[in-house]
C-alpha cells in the first residue's frame, strides 16, 4: 500500500497509514478500530469507553511490538510512553484508562462517583484523536533523553503545532454537533414534553411541590417505573395504595414502559 494511502473512518478518526503498523498488528488493530467507530454514535457511554481502551491498547502494543507472550495492560504500556517522553500520548492513555475504570459500577460505588455521561464518552474519543496525532508527529520530531528523565527537542517544532492539521478534529467536532442537533436535543425536547405531562398529572392528583414531584420521578425511573418498598414507608408513606398505583400506570404510559 502507498505510505500515502490509509484507511478513513468516517471522520471519528484521523486516516490510518496502515503501512506504518507492523504487519502482523494489523489485522487485530484494524478489527479493534472498526468495532470502535461502529460504536461510538450507537453504544452507551461505558461501551464507547471500553472500546476506546481497546484502541489505545492495540496502539500501544504495535507501536512498542510487543507479541501475544509480552503484552501488558494499559496502565503498564503507560509507563512505558512516559520513559518515552510521550507526553500528549501519556496523557491521553491515562485519561481513557481512569474513565475505563470509573465505569465500574463497584469503583462509582466505593469512591461514590457519578455516573459515566455522553461528555465522558466524547472526550474518550477526543484523546483517542489526540494520541494518533501525536504519533504522527513523532518521526518529526528530533529529541533526547535529559538526566532528569525529562525529553530535550532539539529541533524546531513550533510550525507543527502552530500549523497543524486539524481536519480529524474538526471532522469530530462536527459529528458531535450533529449527534446533538440531530439526536441529543430532540430526546431532550421529548424527554421534557414527557416530564411536563407527567407533572401535571400527578399535581392533579395530589399537591405535590415540584421537589417531591423530580423525587417522585427519580424513584419510579430507578425502579423501572415502580415505587420501591423503602420509598412507599418512607418519603411517600402519605401516599395510599390506589394513588400509587396510579402514579406508576400514569408514568409507565406516557414513558411507555411496558409490562405495567
Amino acid at each position: 500500500m502507498d505510505s500515502n494511502m490509509g484507511v478513513d473512518h468516517f471522520g471519528i478518526l484521523p486516516q490510518i497509514i496502515e503501512d506504518k503498523i507492523p504487519e502482523e498488528f494489523q489485522a487485530k488493530f484494524n478489527q479493534t478500530l472498526n468495532t470502535f467507530v461502529d460504536e461510538v454514535h450507537r453504544s452507551s457511554p461505558v461501551s464507547v469507553i471500553d472500546r476506546a481502551r481497546d484502541v489505545a491498547s492495540q496502539a500501544l502494543l504495535a507501536h512498542f511490538n510487543l507479541n501475544k507472550s509480552e503484552a501488558q495492560d494499559l496502565g503498564e504500556l503507560i509507563k512505558r510512553l512516559k520513559t518515552e517522553g510521550r507526553v500528549i500520548a501519556e496523557n491521553a492513555a491515562n485519561i481513557i484508562a481512569r474513565l475505563h475504570a470509573r465505569a465500574k459500577p463497584s469503583e462509582q460505588e466505593k469512591r461514590e462517583l457519578r455516573p459515566i455521561r455522553e461528555q465522558d464518552a466524547d472526550l474518550a474519543v477526543q484523546c483517542t484523536v489526540l494520541e494518533t496525532y501525536s504519533k504522527r508527529l513523532l518521526p518529526l520530531i528530533e529529541w533526547e533523553p535529559t538526566d532528569k528523565m525529562n525529553v530535550r527537542v532539539l529541533n524546531d517544532t513550533g510550525d507543527f503545532y502552530r500549523y497543524f492539521d486539524a481536519t480529524p478534529h474538526a471532522q469530530f467536532l462536527y459529528s458531535c454537533v450533529e449527534q446533538t442537533i440531530d439526536v441529543d436535543l430532540p430526546q431532550e425536547v421529548e424527554f421534557l414534553r414527557r416530564y411536563d405531562q407527567f407533572k401535571a398529572k400527578i399535581e392533579a392528583l395530589i399537591e405535590m411541590p415540584a421537589s417531591t414531584v423530580d423525587l417522585l420521578f427519580n424513584f419510579l425511573k430507578q425502579n423501572g417505573g415502580t415505587l420501591s418498598k423503602r420509598a412507599r414507608e418512607r418519603e411517600f408513606s402519605a401516599l395510599e395504595e390506589k394513588e400509587i398505583k396510579y402514579i406508576e400506570v400514569t408514568f409507565s404510559d406516557i414513558f411507555h414502559l411496558k409490562g405495567n
